[in-house]
């Protein structure tokens, strides 16, 4: 009974435990100037941007990739006007220039898997720009940190997050300035804020409590006092 109650405890204590260590917030935006651009339509939803870190961080740059997977339903409504694109999972690559504890920057990845998402596009709701205006969405992913962008982070390598159009504040629209119509294979839009918010957060690196190497020394202390007498 102590036997199998000993392991059971051991068990619990000796499960190593992960909690968010710290969230990056960067703004995604255009390479070159103007508004962040994406494209979608019958092709998978696309994003390319890059993003800055100012302050206090071992980040200080990088860029974003973002491809969905297939188009797996469009839903035209024609008489509201309203397409309804579907989208599959997806990658979401990341660059990013790090500063390890030397003080050296190098160039670290993120790799992750984004989920299916949707969106819906008012087709000719965009009086101001012309064409089209979308719903607000986000499309969440989690992946990987390469080795030593992790260690240089002091997290875990594994991490989630979201890119954001629209979904956090209270504004309603996604993209505006939609170009093409529903049977368009390949569709434009713009983040109507210049860019798009992406959040990263990142999870501590898994450690024993103190009381679990409090019970390793004391049975490392016993077996040593077996061993004298």
């Amino acid at each position: 009974m102590r036997t199998a109650l000993a392991a059971i405890v051991a068990a619990v204590l000796f499960t190593p435990t992960s909690s968010v260590a710290d969230t990056i917030s960067v703004l995604v935006k255009d390479a070159c100037c103007g508004e962040l651009a994406v494209s979608f339509g019958l092709v998978p939803f696309q994003v390319d941007g890059v993003f800055e870190i100012h302050g206090d961080s071992e980040i200080f740059g990088g860029s974003a990739h973002l491809v969905s997977g297939a188009l797996l339903d469009l839903d035209v409504d024609v008489a509201n006007g309203l397409t309804t694109y579907s989208y599959g999972a997806g990658t979401l690559a990341l660059t990013l220039e790090v500063e390890d504890e030397h003080f050296n920057r190098f160039d670290g990845s993120f790799l992750g898997t984004t989920s299916p998402f949707s969106f819906t596009v008012c087709e000719g709701c965009d009086s101001l720009f012309d064409g089209g205006v979308s719903s607000a969405f986000a499309i969440d992913f989690e992946g990987l940190f390469d080795e030593p962008t992790a260690k240089a982070l002091g997290s875990d390598r594994h991490a989630s997050g979201f890119l954001d159009f629209g979904r956090e504040d209270d504004v309603g629209i996604g993209l505006e300035a939609i170009d093409g119509d529903p049977g368009s294979q390949n569709r434009s839009g713009y983040s109507p804020r210049g860019a798009a918010p992406l959040e990263l957060n990142l999870e501590e690196v898994p450690e024993p409590g103190t009381l679990v190497l409090g019970l390793v020394a004391a049975a490392g202390l016993a077996a040593r006092r077996r061993r004298v007498t």
